[in-house]
């Protein structure tokens, strides 16, 4: 029915679509690299800015986003860290950037990881 809170299906596939081009956008504009970035670390950049706002992660982890900027994806996993979303989600975002660390490694270098 109209007035319903429930969404159908499509509704709901079709907002969230929209929110993730938006995000997308802002992150491409604010991050120059963003599209060279592996797909892990836009994943997890994604997560973030849907979770946070552009506002909230663009001004709230100022260390986070040195690392990204450098493309330094081990140290970012060390920074993404959130209060809000549960656990698993948070590691689950976390996981994204280690995954691109060790996309990109270079062989006999040992980088930080916790």
């Amino acid at each position: 029915s109209p007035t319903s809170p429930t969404l159908p299906h499509p509704a709901i596939d079709a907002l969230l679509m929209h929110h993730l081009t938006f995000f997308d956008g802002q992150l491409s504009q604010h991050l120059p690299d963003y599209a060279s970035f592996p797909d892990p670390v836009k994943l997890g950049l994604l997560d973030m800015v849907f979770n946070l706002g552009v506002t909230g992660l663009l001004h709230g982890y100022p260390i986070f986003l040195s690392h990204v900027r450098k493309h330094d994806w081990a140290n970012a996993a060390i920074h993404c860290h959130r209060n809000g979303p549960s656990h698993s989600r948070d590691d689950w975002t976390r996981e994204q950037f280690l995954a691109a660390a060790s996309l990109t490694a270079t062989p006999g270098v040992v980088t930080a990881r916790s």
